[in-house]
């Protein structure tokens, strides 16, 4: 097989259920300069077997069966062995719309990342799309596009870009093993090299809500994560008006709203002293007298961080939670 154009990369590890629509929604593309590897991350399903079968019927297709390591081992894995000239991710549990492949090279040019809007689909099959208005970002007006992307969450996921190989690997970008919220670090961290950027508004990604997921369970360590992603903004892109210090307090918001859930096993009491001990803290009492103001959502957040204490910060964190697990729709017109 000739070198392809484009290396497209979907980890794969227990989605049986979902695999044979994502592939297929690949493989139907009317762009077909491209590769693509499914790498199985130890499945115990019938994932592996599914990927050794389509194997055998384009030759497009590379398969990789490894121990479990996880999506960042697996996605880096991908990115070692692609060939093509840009690579872009997809989840295995996705799937993409035709003609995506082709619209983002009648659209990448020269630049370094493409990046596009997409879909997010709920269990109910209503669907939402997320972007943002079309626009090259370079170094010079990198900052003042940087807060527009990060509020429509376009920054905290891998899937929705082409991302040059060559740009990638001369600057020695991989994802970091075991980390939480791993795309929004990978992200943030490749801004470091000044990348250019098109910004292109369709969305041809569909994104799956998936009631399993790991984001929708709580984890004692996203408080800590979630302040190191925010910390790493900070250090790479600076203050950004004020920006950089709401997304800290956003942040701590979003850790202490998953202490809602039943799996977290934490009572009212459990639930303040942890709140109370976070607010105390001299990065947050800083960080919520930020002088941002992107919008209505933003303003409450941070009136509630500076003003409001324990009982307050604790009825915000719960109204966050409903609002984000019990009225989805509103919850994403809002977007606290």
């Amino acid at each position: 097989m000739a070198t392809p154009l484009l290396s497209v990369i979907v980890p794969v590890y227990n989605v049986e259920k979902y695999l044979l629509r994502c592939i297929n929604s690949i493989l139907t593309q009317n762009f077909t300069d491209f590769e693509l590897l499914l790498i199985d991350d130890g499945s115990s399903d019938k994932s592996g077997q599914i990927c050794d079968d389509f194997l055998h019927e384009d030759k497009r297709i590379r398969v990789f069966h490894n121990e479990n390591h996880g999506l960042s081992y697996t996605r880096n894995f991908g990115i070692v062995n692609s060939t093509g000239k840009y690579i872009c991710f997809i989840d295995s549990d996705d799937y993409i719309k035709p003609n995506y492949f082709k619209y983002m090279f009648d659209n990448v040019g020269d630049n370094d990342i493409l990046l596009c809007g997409y879909v997010s689909r709920e269990n109910d099959g209503s669907e939402t799309k997320i972007f943002a208005n079309e626009r090259s970002i370079t170094p010079v007006n990198f900052g003042e596009n940087l807060v527009d992307l990060k509020e429509k969450y376009l920054l905290d996921t891998a899937c929705n870009k082409l991302y040059s190989l060559k740009f990638l690997k001369n600057n020695g970008l991989l994802f970091t093993a075991g980390e939480l919220f791993e795309d929004t670090e990978f992200n943030i961290k490749l801004l470091e090299f000044e990348p250019t950027i098109k910004v292109c508004s369709e969305c041809f990604y569909v994104y799956c809500q998936n009631s399993g997921s790991i984001t929708k369970k709580y984890n004692p360590d996203k408080l800590k994560t979630l302040k190191l992603r925010a910390a790493l903004l900070k250090n790479v892109c600076g203050e950004l008006d004020g920006y950089s210090d709401y997304y800290l307090i956003k942040s701590v918001f979003s850790a202490f709203s998953d202490m809602f859930f039943k799996s977290s096993g934490l009572n009212k009491r459990q639930r303040k002293e942890i709140i109370r001990k976070e607010i105390s803290e001299t990065d947050f009492k800083n960080a919520a007298k930020s002088k941002y103001r992107g919008g209505k959502s933003s303003s409450v957040t941070l009136f509630f961080a500076d003003k409001c204490g324990v009982n307050g910060v604790y009825f915000y964190s719960a109204l966050i939670f409903f609002l984000k697990y019990k009225l989805r729709k509103l919850f994403l017109k809002v977007r606290f």
